[in-house]
């Protein structure tokens, strides 16, 4: 709250950070790890996969194939060292173990 409310107080920081948000391009994102021959029969849709800096990391030493890799991504809020949320594609019958792992 104290941020709005900051934001609203003060114009000129609130004006900054519009100008920063519409010059704000994203940069290339790698889905090399979504795409590896291992891991493509665990996307449900080949067009909808984490790139691989947000991705979600199982725990390989619970994981009883080793693998790290499941469709999810971290979600960014207000601040970047606490992801708010994850977003994930629903399991598969193959990844349904996975999907338990991710949290």
């Amino acid at each position: 709250q104290a941020y709005m409310e900051d934001h609203l107080k003060n114009k000129d920081r609130l004006l900054r950070e519009w100008e920063a948000l519409c010059s704000y391009q994203a940069e290339p994102s790698a889905v090399s790890v979504a795409q590896n021959d291992t891991n493509l029969k665990k996307n449900r849709n080949p067009d909808f996969v984490p790139y691989d800096h947000s991705r979600v990391k199982l725990k390989t030493e619970v994981n009883p194939s080793r693998a790290d890799y499941i469709n999810a991504s971290t979600i960014i809020d207000h601040d970047p060292r606490m992801p708010a949320y994850i977003a994930t594609q629903g399991p598969l019958s193959h990844t349904i173990s996975d999907f338990w792992q991710v949290g």
